[in-house]
């Protein structure tokens, strides 16, 4: 598994859409609406715009290119903030470090 790829299993969904979807000619700034039912992972989140608990929404191609959609029945979430600008970590699985020291200023 990596940032680039897609992976299924019993513990959770990673998909990068881009490897998932099509860019049709003179459509690319269409609004696009994905659909999955992902009901067996209570916790999702994705990077496109939230509509409803299973669908999202893409203002274009180039928004649903750049989107990944995470669903697992266990996930970690972390935010910070650096001046005007809020960060969120997103993790799936055993934490075997200290949080403290992730967000200890450089």
């Amino acid at each position: 598994m990596d940032a680039g790829s897609c992976w299924v299993d019993d513990e959770q969904i990673y998909l990068n859409l881009v490897n998932c979807c099509f860019d049709v000619l003179d459509r690319s700034e269409e609004e696009i609406e994905v659909t999955l039912n992902l009901t067996q992972f209570p916790k999702q989140i994705s990077t496109l715009i939230p509509l409803s608990d299973n669908i999202w929404k893409a203002k274009g191609f180039q928004m649903l290119a750049d989107a990944t959609i995470l669903a697992s029945k266990n996930l970690t979430h972390w935010n910070y903030s650096i001046g005007e600008t809020a960060f969120h970590i997103w993790i799936h699985g055993e934490i075997n470090f200290d949080q403290k020291l992730f967000f200890r200023p450089v």
